[in-house]
């Protein structure tokens, strides 16, 4: 029997918004869905939300490796057109926070910029923190908000 105290598992999280290309069928977007849910359970993740906003969660300590790869695994199916990232947050009741699009590192599939960070990062020249930098890093987008300037 161990002396030391019971410490629970730290949970991280963060947000994840998607837009998928135009014309998909419910069944397509199902099946979107399952492969997302897959590609995470196979790296000890989750995701807790709907199909197209949802939180990526971990019972562990992510790192912004954990977010670029999630990204790049998302702009690669071929459902998607478009991916924003939020930060990592601590608390599980924060991310309802962040879902609704306060802060996002954004990318879309057509880009040529994500393609040359994505060289850099998948060959180890660049971290996961400078993929994200280099994709524009958080920004905070005011036109998103209800009741924002015109």
């Amino acid at each position: 029997m161990s002396s030391l105290p019971f410490q629970p598992t730290a949970v991280q999280s963060f947000a994840v918004q998607v837009r998928l290309a135009r014309g998909l069928a419910p069944s397509q977007e199902a099946a979107f869905q399952r492969r997302v849910e897959a590609w995470l359970a196979d790296r000890a993740l989750h995701m807790e939300g709907g199909q197209t906003a949802f939180g990526v969660v971990a019972e562990r300590e992510m790192s912004p490796i954990d977010q670029a790869d999630v990204l790049l695994a998302l702009l690669d199916d071929s459902a998607v057109r478009h991916v924003k990232i939020g930060p990592l947050i601590g608390e599980r009741d924060d991310l309802s926070l962040q879902a609704t699009g306060l802060i996002w590192v954004e990318a879309s599939r057509p880009d040529p910029l994500v393609d040359a960070a994505r060289l850099l990062y998948e060959a180890s020249r660049m971290s996961g923190a400078a993929f994200l930098r280099a994709l524009g890093g958080y920004v905070y987008r005011t036109d998103e908000h209800p009741g924002a300037m015109p």
